[in-house]
This record gives C-alpha cells, sequence and structure tokens, in this order.
C-alpha cells in the first residue's frame, strides 16, 4: 500500500463509532481514578482541531457523562478541577502567558438534546436567540462557550414559559469567525447575516473551534444556580 491509498485515521474513527453504535449497551465498573484518566483523556483529544466534528462532539458528551459519575455532589472541589480540564486556558503553557488572546468575533449556537445523540436547535425568542455573533476581548473559544451557556442558563431561569425537560441536554458551538472562513476556503466568501453565520459555518463542515456540552444533571443545577450566578456582562 502506497502513502497515497493509507487509510484516513479520522475516517477509520467515524467508520469504527459508526459500527459500535448499533451494539448493545454495557456496563463497566472501574476505580475512580481510572474513570478520571478516561474523563482527562477525552478533554485533552477533543482539542485536537484534525479529528472529525461529530468525534469532537461525541467526545465531549461522553467526557461529561463520566464527570458526572466520577464527581460526587458532595466533593465540589473535585467538580471544580474536572471543570477546569475543559478550558485549554487551564493548561500550564496557556496560563503562563505563552499565548496573547486579542479581540476576536464568534458565532455561537445552541442546541439541545433529548438523548446527548440527536442534536436540534434549541428554541428562540427575540430576546434569548439561539445563534448569533459578539465580538470578545482576551477570551478564548472554550471560555467564551461557557459564557453563552452561563447566559442561556440565565436567561432560561427568568423565562416562565420555558418548557423545561429533566432529561434536557444542552450544547453550545463556537466558530472563531475570521479563521474559520479564511481556513476553509482561501479566500472570504461573502458574511451571511448574524443570526445565521454558525449555522451557515456548520452546513459548510466547518468543525467548531469549541463545544461545550451539558448533561441534565448539569444543566439543572447551572440554571437554577443561575439566579446565584448572573451571566457575565457583554
Amino acid at each position: 500500500m502506497t502513502t497515497n491509498d493509507a487509510p484516513d485515521p479520522a475516517s477509520t474513527l467515524a467508520d469504527a463509532q459508526r459500527r459500535w453504535r448499533s451494539e448493545p449497551p454495557i456496563t463497566l465498573t472501574m476505580p475512580r481514578g481510572d474513570a478520571w484518566l478516561l474523563l482527562t483523556a477525552a478533554q485533552l483529544r477533543r482539542r485536537d482541531f484534525d479529528i472529525a466534528y461529530n468525534l469532537v462532539e461525541d467526545l465531549h458528551r461522553v467526557g461529561r457523562v463520566i464527570q458526572d459519575a466520577v464527581c460526587t455532589p458532595s466533593d465540589p472541589d473535585l467538580y471544580r478541577l474536572a471543570e477546569a480540564g475543559w478550558n485549554p486556558a487551564s493548561d500550564t503553557a496557556l496560563a503562563s502567558g505563552e499565548h496573547t488572546q486579542h479581540t476576536t468575533r464568534y458565532a455561537y449556537l445552541i442546541d439541545d438534546s433529548h438523548n446527548g445523540d440527536t442534536w436540534v436547535e434549541s428554541s428562540s425568542t427575540d430576546d434569548r436567540p439561539t445563534a448569533g455573533v459578539e465580538q470578545v476581548h482576551d477570551l478564548g473559544p472554550a471560555d467564551y462557550a461557557r459564557r453563552v451557556l452561563t447566559r442561556w442558563f440565565a436567561q432560561l431561569h427568568r423565562d416562565d414559559s420555558y418548557d423545561w425537560q429533566d432529561d434536557s441536554w444542552f450544547r453550545c458551538s463556537i466558530w472563531d469567525i475570521d479563521h474559520s472562513m479564511d481556513y476553509r476556503w482561501g479566500r472570504r466568501p461573502a458574511e451571511p447575516a448574524p443570526e445565521l453565520v454558525a449555522r451557515w459555518l456548520k452546513a459548510n463542515g466547518c468543525a467548531p473551534h469549541a463545544v461545550e456540552v451539558r448533561t441534565p444533571t448539569q444543566a439543572a443545577r447551572d440554571i437554577e444556580g443561575s439566579h446565584h450566578h448572573p451571566a457575565p456582562a457583554q
């Protein structure tokens, strides 16, 4: 087999994922420390932009499920440590100031799910948009994704008309607009309206720069606690 004939690793992983998805579920018992290692592996691997978008999503979804199992409510410090692992800014290299952040335009899209597998765009209102564009300063995509979700949960907490479901998952996808467009096409195409940018990037195969997922347990805690932690100001 020549180099050109070698299988694409991402395609191989995606094919394996499709095959295993149809198999019956299994139950695993392992030391909590080993489960923590799996959580850490998922957090690190999802930062690789070379892997397929759906694999990034699934790594986050599975990692969040493991986090729910590993971090008991009686140990908030452990939960904070786990949350730090989703944030690249917690890495030593970034924390040391090796990378400098600048003003960035981000597009965001919020989806929800009843099983953590099939996602649809969340219901939107004029006061609670599920997609948009914002310019932020000194904030990486993962931090911005958390900001958007924090704001979203605070809005849901205040919205008495929202039909909250106990099995609702939430996902926030973030794109660095300028990098996404220049990287994908090599030149800038005409930019859609702000509320359409994230949908357009996703439809055209641009992998997001950050994906934040919340399980039903995490979402319920964040929504109920949002009156104690108001969304950050823009």
